[in-house]
């Protein structure tokens, strides 16, 4: 199969919040949602880091559904480990 150049408006329209992927659910700002929460992680409040850590959770399978794992490792073991655990459970 061959891929083509994506833009953003190609995955996701303006007018959408939400599109699915191998069956998940994946909401618009999700990756970014991530990524500050993974700062949160790395140096945030010691309070915050908790909700930080759940949001990753909730948010895992959308970034496995999207492909995130198949291209991008985390520096973050735990979060790897989330992350490699929500692929793990897409290809069942």
């Amino acid at each position: 199969m061959t891929q083509s150049p994506t833009r953003p408006e190609d995955v996701l329209s303006d007018q959408d919040s939400f599109a699915t992927f191998r069956g998940v659910k994946v909401r618009k700002g999700s990756i970014a949602a991530v990524l500050r929460n993974l700062d949160v992680l790395q140096d945030g409040a010691e309070a915050d880091k908790a909700a930080a850590m759940e949001t990753i959770k909730e948010l895992a399978p959308g970034l496995a559904a999207l492909g995130m794992h198949k291209h991008f490792i985390c520096r973050n073991a735990e979060v790897e480990a989330i992350l490699a655990a929500a692929e793990a459970a897409l290809e069942d």
